[in-house]
């Protein structure tokens, strides 16, 4: 969040057009809606705001190419990195504790079979 509190103090003084400033402005927008949902929905918060981000990112995309020299368009996709990094680690980590889990419970049915619990 730090990030993103920055690149919103940059737009604050940027010399981007409104244009500009207002597609970055949806894109920090997908990311923090993103991060917000995490706690309630957990991995599939981020990996949905990073879809929804690619998606903006292709509509975006002449626009973005054209101000990829500034600092506000290169920490937009910086953002986007770290969502994508962060996102994956944690839907890989939701995908091992789920498979630990069923077989956890496996052998807990095999255990009651063996002692008849």
């Amino acid at each position: 969040m730090q990030q993103i509190h920055e690149l919103r103090e940059m737009l604050g003084q940027s010399n981007l057009s409104m244009d500009v400033l207002s597609r970055i402005e949806k894109h920090i927008k997908i990311v923090t809606n993103a991060i917000q949902q995490y706690p309630i929905v957990g991995a599939t918060s981020l990996r949905d705001g990073f879809r929804q981000g690619v998606s903006e990112i292709l509509e975006d995309e002449q626009i973005l190419k054209e101000n990829l020299d500034t600092e506000e368009v290169k920490e937009v996709i910086s953002i986007w990195s770290k969502v994508k990094n962060v996102g994956g680690a944690l839907i890989e980590a939701d995908r091992i504790a789920n498979a630990s889990l069923n077989l956890l419970e496996k052998a807990e049915k095999g255990f009651n079979l063996l002692t008849g619990g």
